[in-house]
């Protein structure tokens, strides 16, 4: 397919022009006089939570507006045609989109069907189109699952593998990446880079990836965009030169910087209190069973309380499914657990799924607090005002949480989840979608009362949690193969 008024048929520059985002009348969140994205570019764009990435994302494939009710204004226009003017078949013709939550883009019934719907609704004939999805799956690593399974039952770095393939069977010549490793393991990471340099050596790929992290996309990309906190482009250069000479700048707002660039001057808070003999949490030969797949098997290990402990493994390891025992999921649960279910529900479990911002239900995030403590627990709206403020969203007390941007919605969730100091925290990726100010301030909460409680913390980002992990465990195909003090 080509867009009208083409030049050049093979080639698909993007040009935004005077485009700002506001809502509610306030300031604008994204404000971009001129920006432009030429054809068979890759280009990362980067910037502190709530700078408009995600916005400006959604805006690219012309969704936007059919999310949300903020005030759009200003134009983006492919090849000289305005987005605004290409219907729904054009428009997936040209741009694919993987998404920050996969599964809001995951809506077949198996995972063959997934992946070849997008086939099926160009007329594809269904031969060539189960040709292609199985080569997609394959790809993006995936072959070895079912085809008949549910796409929801998949863990989260599999959803997004998943969605990828579905982007990629469309050989759509523009890809846009919405923080697309932030489920990823480091394998699954190195094969995303992998497949988008072999595509791009084959035909002409434009990538636009937005991502807190850099590192997945450095091999790749060729020119790096930062947004200020104000949705403005501060830098706009080769990686050398913003990760160099600027790197003070992107220290300043916030900006993750490569692994080599970081430094090792994390915020230190102390050796963190382990009671080796206290009660903490112990299981026992826990086996979790979903249809005839063992998704945990025999997991055998002992925490004291005061433990912070990362859950380690690559996707579909078993992480998540761990964690929902531990939450009291007794649905094809077996095994021994201790506490008991009753006593840890008694003692309180802070739960933060991978989608627990979704449970949010509350007209404002002050209020969204207040529903978060105990019943009976009280506090002052000065208590209420320091919490808030310790997870950076003291400044929006008083908007929608669904109006949040998603580093702030999971920032809110985290803090939903230790408001009431429970006995017990168990958190799926709670550093997703976080820049360097937002990871600390996740660390600061963790931190607090820790020696009241255990925590079980699902992640691919141990990094993030220096200074404050006391443990790892390590899970692989649904196997604990070692618990490590550090």
């Amino acid at each position: 397919m080509s867009l009208p008024n083409s030049a050049d048929p093979g080639r698909y520059n993007v040009r935004i022009q005077q485009f700002t985002i506001a809502y509610d009348g306030a300031n604008p969140v994204l404000n971009i006089p001129y920006l432009e994205l030429v054809s068979g570019s890759y280009t990362l764009i980067t910037g502190p939570t709530g700078c408009g990435k995600s916005s400006l994302a959604h805006a690219l494939v012309g969704v936007l507006e059919d999310m949300t009710t903020a005030r759009v204004a200003g134009s983006i226009s492919m090849n000289g045609t305005q987005l605004a003017t290409l219907d729904s078949a054009q428009r997936s013709g040209t741009i694919a989109a993987v998404w920050q939550r996969p599964e809001t883009q995951l809506f077949a019934s198996t995972v063959l069907a997934e992946v070849r719907a997008g086939l099926d609704f160009q007329l594809i004939a269904p031969n060539e189109a189960t040709f292609r999805a199985r080569r997609a799956l394959h790809l993006v690593g995936l072959s070895h699952i079912d085809e008949s399974r549910n796409p929801l039952t998949l863990s989260g770095g599999e959803q997004q593998r998943l969605a990828l393939a579905s982007a990629l069977v469309l050989r759509a010549p523009i890809l846009v990446l919405d923080e697309v490793a932030s489920q990823l393991d480091r394998t699954a990471s190195h094969r995303l880079g992998k497949i988008i340099r072999e595509i791009r050596s084959a035909r002409q790929l434009t990538v636009v990836a937005f991502d807190h992290r850099p590192d997945p996309h450095l091999e790749h990309t060729d020119r790096v965009i930062v947004l200020d906190e104000n949705g403005r482009i501060a830098l706009d250069d080769k990686p050398a030169s913003v990760y160099g000479e600027n790197v003070d700048f992107c220290r300043r707002i916030g900006v993750h910087l490569p692994a080599k660039e970081t430094s090792s001057s994390d915020t230190d808070f102390g050796a963190l209190t382990v009671h080796q003999t206290a009660p903490g949490l112990t299981t026992q030969a826990l086996t979790v069973a979903r249809r005839s797949a063992l998704l945990l098997r025999d997991a055998t290990l002992t925490l004291p309380r005061g433990a912070i402990a990362l859950l380690l493994g690559p996707n579909g390891a078993g992480k998540t499914s761990l964690l929902d025992a531990l939450a009291g999921e007794k649905r094809g649960v077996r095994g021994h657990i201790d506490p008991s279910r009753r006593v840890r529900l008694t003692r309180g479990i802070g739960y933060l799924p991978q989608r627990g911002s979704e449970l949010m239900f509350a007209h404002t995030v002050r209020t969204e607090l207040h529903l978060a403590l105990p019943p009976g627990a009280r506090s002052s709206a000065a208590e209420i005002d320091d919490m808030l403020n310790r997870a950076g969203l003291l400044c929006l007390a008083e908007v929608h949480p669904q109006h949040l941007s998603g580093g702030q919605r999971q920032r809110l969730s985290v803090l939903l989840a230790v408001a009431g100091r429970p006995a017990f925290l168990l958190l799926d990726e709670p550093t997703n979608a976080q820049d360097v100010t937002g990871t600390a301030q996740i660390r600061a909460l963790l931190a607090g009362n820790a020696q009241d409680r255990v925590a079980v913390i699902a992640t691919h980002d141990a990094g993030s949690f220096r200074g404050i992990a006391t443990h790892h465990i390590e899970l692989q195909t649904g196997i604990v193969k070692g618990v490590w003090q550090i």
